[in-house]
């Protein structure tokens, strides 16, 4: 540690940076346990996390909104495979609107050719308060090929 810095001082940085630079790093230090590990010849093998972000919106693994959504692990998926991750999103803005969602920020331009994002949510109004279920589900293209680990950001936009 440089000179002049204490092992108090350096929590007292780290206790200071807003949680989603902590949700970065700890994305940055997975993907590279992730990209470390060995793949089996037999098997490609796809690894991921996603850090979801959003506004006036509430993203909870639970109903009951106790259990907020920082990123989701999709573990390992495979060619032609699809997986769901289900979450609860709750309006905690102050009027009634819609949500959009997509991927963003892809880690390479060849995941996100060969790997989609979608979800179940039909797109109406949810007025302040309720809480809507939506499942997001990823999907990967039976021809993909040379990409052993991927990331990406879930992206809820408020509309209306």
């Amino acid at each position: 540690m440089p000179r002049g810095y204490s092992p108090h001082a350096v929590k007292e940085i780290l206790s200071a940076l807003p949680p989603i630079f902590k949700l970065f790093i700890m994305f940055l230090i997975v993907n590279a346990f992730l990209i470390a590990s060995t793949v089996s010849p037999q098997l490609v093998v796809f690894r991921n996390t996603a850090i979801v972000k959003s506004i006036n919106v509430g993203v909870y693994w639970d109903v009951n909104c106790s259990s907020p959504v920082e990123g989701i692990d999709w573990g390992i998926i495979e060619p032609s495979e699809n997986k769901t991750v289900l979450v609860y999103l709750r309006n905690e803005g102050n009027s009634e609107f819609a949500f959009l969602i997509w991927a963003a920020n892809w880690s390479s331009p060849e995941a996100e050719s060969c790997i989609n994002l979608n979800s179940d949510y039909p797109g109406q109004l949810v007025v302040v308060g309720d809480i809507a279920s939506v499942a997001l589900i990823l999907s990967v293209a039976p021809e993909i090929l040379d990409i052993t680990s991927f990331s990406f950001d879930v992206v809820i936009e408020v509309s209306g």
